[in-house]
Formats: C-alpha cells, sequence, structure tokens
C-alpha cells in the first residue's frame, strides 16, 4: 500500500467493506490483512512484528481478548531489546515503536457494535469514551485494545469501582486516569499523616482519590484541582458519593498551582511518570513529554509549602531504567529548590503501559532542615 492510500480517508477491506481509521490512528494505518479472532495468537504477533496492521473480523469474543492479552504479553518482543550503548532517545523510540505495533491490532467498530465478532458486548454510550468523533453510519477501524480499554472503562463507570483505603467505591468519567493499582493507593495510606488542623492540596486530582483519602484521615481541610473538566467533575461526584464533599473543595480546570492561593501542611502529586507524548486525552495522565510537568510543579511547590509542612509524591523509576534519568532528575530539582528526601517507600509491580517492570516510589520531601520523624529508607 503507496503513500497516496494512506492519505486517503476510507480503505476497502475484504469482509468489512468501506471503513475509516479516526485521525489519532490513522498514521499506524499500514499493509492491513483481515484475519479471524480464532487466528494463532503466534501468527497475529509475527503479522504486526512485520509491520502489518492486522483486523479481526469473524470468530467470537473471547478469542478476540486472548488474542489482544498475549499480544500485551508478548510486545516488548516485538523490537529488539535495547543494547548497552543505546541512549534514552533510542530506548523510547523502541517504546514507541512497540506501541504503534500494538495498536495495530484493529477491530472495525460500526455504529455501538464490534462488526463480525460474536458474543462482544455492546459499546452503547462509546462516543463519550471515544477519542474521535464516531459517525453512526461510518465503520470505523479502531485499535483492539482501545476499545477493550472502552469497555472496561464503561463498566466501571456504571458500576464503580471499588477502593479499599476509602472503604466505598469510586465511580470514572471518560477520559479521566482510572487508579487501577490500588496497592499505590494503600502505599499512600499507610504512610500519610494529615490531622484536623492540616489544610492539604491533592495536585492533578483525577478522580479525586487521594484527595478523598486525605479527608477520610481526618485533614480538616483538603483542595483538589485538575487540569481537565472531566477530572474536576469526576472528583466532586466522588467526594458527594463519600459524603466528603463538606471537606473537599475541587477546583478548576486549571494548570498546577493556578488556582490556588495560600501554603499548604500537606502536598500530594500523582504525576505522569513515563517519558514521551501523549496519543490521546486518557495517555495526558501517563506521559511528561520531557519532564516538563514534573519541572514545572517542582520550580512551584515550595512557594505553596507552609514551614515543616511535607510533599507526597508518587513517582515511578520506569523512565530512569530507560536511561532518561527521571529519578536522577527529580533529586536534582529537590536538592535546588532547597528540599530534601526524608522519607522514601516503594512497590515493585509490571507496568500496564509498558509491560516492563517498575519501581513506584512514595517520595515523602521537606524543606532541608525540617523534620517530620520520616527516615529515607
Amino acid at each position: 500500500m503507496g503513500k497516496d492510500r494512506l492519505e486517503e480517508l476510507y480503505f476497502e477491506l475484504p469482509g468489512i467493506g468501506r471503513a475509516q481509521v479516526p485521525e489519532s490512528f490513522r498514521d499506524l494505518f499500514t499493509q492491513p490483512v483481515v484475519v479471524r479472532a480464532s487466528r494463532r495468537a503466534g501468527d497475529v504477533l509475527e503479522l504486526l512484528d512485520g509491520g502489518r496492521t492486522v483486523v479481526v473480523n469473524g470468530g467470537d469474543f473471547t478469542d478476540l481478548k486472548v488474542l489482544v492479552w498475549y499480544v500485551m504479553r508478548f510486545r516488548e518482543t516485538l523490537e529488539p531489546r535495547p543494547g548497552r550503548d543505546q541512549g534514552p532517545a533510542e530506548r523510547r523510540e523502541r517504546q514507541d515503536r512497540i506501541r504503534d505495533k500494538v495498536h495495530r491490532l484493529m477491530v472495525p467498530v460500526l455504529g455501538e457494535e464490534i462488526m463480525g465478532i460474536e458474543g462482544a458486548p455492546s459499546l452503547e454510550g462509546m462516543s463519550e469514551w471515544a477519542n474521535w468523533d464516531p459517525q453512526e453510519d461510518t465503520t470505523y477501524l479502531v485499535p483492539a485494545r482501545r476499545i477493550m480499554r472502552i469497555l472496561t472503562d464503561m463498566k466501571r463507570r456504571s458500576e464503580g469501582m471499588d477502593i479499599r483505603a476509602l472503604g466505598g467505591s469510586i465511580v470514572i468519567h471518560p477520559h479521566v486516569y482510572v487508579p487501577f493499582d490500588q496497592s499505590i493507593i494503600d502505599l499512600l495510606d499507610a504512610n500519610l499523616e494529615a490531622g484536623p488542623s492540616d489544610e492539604v492540596l491533592d495536585v492533578g486530582t483525577g478522580t479525586g482519590v487521594l484527595a478523598l483519602l486525605a479527608a477520610s484521615k481526618g485533614a480538616g481541610r483538603v483542595v483538589a484541582t485538575d487540569i481537565l473538566d472531566r477530572a474536576v467533575l469526576n472528583a466532586r461526584e466522588n467526594a458527594k458519593r463519600l459524603g466528603l464533599d463538606d471537606r473537599v473543595e475541587v477546583r478548576g480546570p486549571c494548570d498546577l498551582f493556578d488556582c490556588v492561593r495560600g501554603k499548604f501542611d500537606v502536598i500530594i502529586f500523582n504525576p505522569p511518570w513515563i517519558r514521551g507524548g501523549p496519543r490521546s486525552e486518557y495517555e495526558e495522565a501517563l506521559y511528561d513529554d520531557g519532564g516538563m510537568i514534573i519541572t514545572r510543579f517542582m520550580d512551584g511547590v515550595a512557594g505553596h509549602l507552609k514551614d515543616g509542612g511535607r510533599i507526597y509524591l508518587i513517582y515511578s523509576d520506569i523512565s530512569e531504567s530507560t536511561g532518561e534519568g527521571s529519578i536522577t532528575g527529580l533529586m536534582e530539582l529537590v536538592d535546588k529548590k532547597g528540599l530534601q528526601v526524608v522519607g522514601d517507600r516503594w512497590r515493585v509491580r509490571r507496568s500496564r503501559v509498558t509491560g516492563t517492570r517498575e519501581r513506584v516510589h512514595l517520595f515523602e520531601i521537606a524543606r532541608v532542615g525540617t523534620s517530620t520523624g520520616g527516615q529515607p529508607q
């Protein structure tokens, strides 16, 4: 398929007919091959490895889920492992190529249905979750992984998601980051100190779960901010849902500290960890291109921290292990701003995004010379 063909808006595929690739995925679409969901998973992986777009049409939903699981499980095999002489840019480019190949496993979607797949659940209400503008009479070729995430997110919105540390459930709005790994929430729950006299700020609150955790642990006043209007509404709904809206004030949409004044006893931040550019609104909570978000946070946080106050920063080493120096850069910023790490707890897990192992840190940070009782470990 030549370049001119790739620039066309529609594509003709056997058994599917005329279909359109949403603009956000169009640059990934190349050399399509149509297979049934029952196709051997290893064959599908080989096709993706060879740069093909694999469109699944025919078979049942269980087989489709197995294909997606297999591709995600073995996605690191889609690109040669980096050599020791490769720098951060090459390692990031490798991860981008893997992400592109994974997204080339696609399914046809018409209206609110996955075409040609028996037993597939309805996509009713999908338009609210899509990062394109679906037209009812148009067949779209969409990454299967994206469709699976939409199905999961729609279920979480309708049924709620139980959060152990809160003793209740939250709802999740479209494109808002899902706090799927509760061990990270538990890590903050086990180490956060916030009493009735403490004022807490949660920056980039998302669903509001960390702000709600601070309130549930007894914080007298909690302010939460987010840059996304969807997240602001989501956090407000969850505060009301859990009966904490009298102590949790959600502001925004605004960037970082833009809608707060004054200083706080506790500041919480769970920023994007992965270096690179997001492909969708949802991925803005995952990717920090060039480390600009964490840099701007560190530039502003000291001006909003009371004397004797504490910063609880959740951060991963995933972009340290690729040679991009995210943890090293963070420690340099901490030192530059007259701060110090006074506590360091962590959890090791496999990244849901990259498939590689990462160490997720909960850094407790204070001004130099401040004694909080915590010790680095």
